[in-house]
């Protein structure tokens, strides 16, 4: 019979998804997810990866690559088809997640979208200028709305 799985190994526990390929092929946009081992809430956020430097060692990579955001619910990067530009999905501990853009140099992110559904998925326009979204819209909700904005 195999042993359960121990509370400090799942507090340790990572995984990484959602793959994003720059569109020169200079870097690696993905998610790094990960319990908060004070609350055991699930945490993710977007990294990204130099693919022109040396790979850290698998033991280090963790520590080696940096956040490149921050927030509790971050997901599904894609690069503008510029490279200048990452499009991402953000979510508060609960709720829909939002589109948000940050400049692949850095700064702050920048919300795109407020739909109560929440958004999705998204695409980019080959000219990086415009972002398509699928959101999930409650009908009765968006008639009772726009009634009340009239």
């Amino acid at each position: 019979m195999t042993k359960p799985i121990a509370p400090d190994v799942v507090r340790h526990l990572q995984s990484v998804g959602d793959p994003a390929l720059a569109p020169d092929g200079s870097r690696l946009a993905f998610v790094h997810s990960r319990l908060d081992p004070e609350t055991l809430q699930s945490r993710s956020c977007i990294r990204l990866l130099a693919l022109n430097e040396p790979l850290p060692e698998p033991a280090a990579a963790a520590a080696a690559i940096p956040d490149f955001t921050n927030a509790p619910r971050d997901s599904l990067p894609r690069f503008a088809p510029d490279g200048k530009t990452i499009a991402f999905l953000r979510g508060p501990e609960s709720g829909p997640k939002q589109l948000w853009l940050m400049a692949v140099a850095g700064g702050e992110p920048r919300q795109l979208t407020h739909q109560p559904g929440g958004v999705i998925d998204f695409a980019w326009s080959p000219d990086s200028r415009r972002l398509a979204y699928v959101a999930d819209e409650n009908p009765a909700a968006a008639a009772a709305a726009a009634a009340t904005a009239s």
